[in-house]
């Protein structure tokens, strides 16, 4: 299951203020260099979670044999577009609404397609849909926004180097968000 982003989010859930302040960092020299490592601590906090941060339009793709009902493993879940099947020539179907039903409130969210189709061998599914806390830092809940800080923080340290693993402490705050992975 891959997911990527169809629309980039328009902020990052921490701001250069809030960062260079966790930093201690009092001049501007090194803004961009602190935004990429925000960048960088919130990529890796969403793939470890299974979650968007902040509300953007992703797509998540499965490579499947006979799709009847599909765990979407990722939260949280606002809305699903569009449902395609592909065909080993890349040929695309969409599925109107009525051929299939997802559970939003599920976790991890599910796609059952309702109707029969017609099943090519290697066959994949593609799934555009909306996912995200909110639009804004404040719909963030607060151990994401402390992870990032301790990421991010980590990451100036080492000088830009990517840690090896994601550290305990930040582990700790992220479990109880962690969905379950399949």
């Amino acid at each position: 299951m891959d997911v990527i982003d169809l629309t980039s989010p328009v902020i990052e859930p921490v701001s250069l203020t809030q960062a260079k302040l966790f930093l201690r960092v009092d001049h501007e020299d090194e803004n961009d260099l602190i935004l990429n490592m925000i960048t960088s601590a919130r990529l890796q906090i969403e793939n470890y979670c299974g979650v968007s941060l902040i509300t953007r339009q992703r797509r998540v793709s499965f490579d499947i044999m006979r799709p009847k009902d599909i765990v979407i493993n990722h939260y949280p879940l606002r809305e699903v577009n569009t449902v395609r099947l592909i065909d080993e020539s890349g040929e695309d179907t969409i599925l109107t609404a009525d051929q299939y039903s997802v559970n939003l409130r599920a976790r991890p969210a599910y796609l059952h397609v309702e109707t029969p189709y017609n099943i090519a061998t290697n066959q994949s599914l593609s799934v555009d849909f909306i996912a995200g806390y909110g639009p804004s830092e404040s719909d963030v809940p607060a151990p994401f926004t402390q992870a990032i800080l301790l990421l991010t923080a980590q990451l100036y340290e080492r000088g830009n180097m990517p840690p090896t693993d994601i550290p305990l402490m930040v582990q700790a705050l992220l479990m109880p968000y962690r969905g379950l992975r399949l």
